[in-house]
């Protein structure tokens, strides 16, 4: 004789609630945004600028399952708040960008003031792109990324060749 599952009694406790009172109080709960800031960072941080952009890192050995028809080096890391950050104290300025809606820190890395930040056009339309040299992941390599924004291409290439040289005495 087989036992089947969805016969089976249910031995856990419901989760609903058990009165309207607590329904309400758990719809009431408000909403929590994983791009936005902490408020502890907000204190030792003031944003310098911030867009909505798309971020792309270069990888020429990728190693895909599927053949495109344009083979392309870059790959998608996602979409979301790019902001530039300079701390309070030191005057460091870090780029920072998380994906949405996930929340995932994409990119956080110190701008570099040897390079030079300039604005290229990408594809149709008004989209431009920013090429952004960071350290990777293993602290001993670089790695390219490509930041393509909508129309913002070249103020966000102007912002950060403003704040670079903020940490030009540090990068010695």
């Amino acid at each position: 004789m087989y036992f089947n599952a969805l016969q089976a009694p249910a031995l856990t406790p419901s989760a609903q609630p058990s009165s309207s009172e607590q329904y309400l109080s758990q719809a009431l709960q408000l909403q929590l945004s994983l791009v936005d800031d902490s408020p502890r960072e907000a204190d030792d941080v003031s944003v310098v600028f911030e867009v909505r952009a798309k971020a792309e890192k270069y990888d020429p050995n990728r190693d895909d399952d599927v053949v495109y028809r344009d083979f392309t080096p870059w790959r998608l890391q996602g979409v979301g708040p790019l902001r530039l950050f300079k701390h309070n104290r030191t005057g460091e300025v870090r780029i920072q960008m998380h994906c949405e809606p996930r929340g995932i820190l994409m990119l956080h890395q110190r701008l570099l003031s040897e390079y030079t930040y300039k604005a290229e056009p990408y594809g149709p339309r008004s989209i431009m792109s920013v090429a952004i040299t960071a350290a990777a992941d293993d602290g001993e390599n670089w790695e390219t990324w490509r930041i393509t924004t909508r129309g913002s291409g070249p103020a966000l290439a102007n912002a950060l060749e403003e704040h670079k040289m903020a940490n030009a005495a540090k990068d010695e």
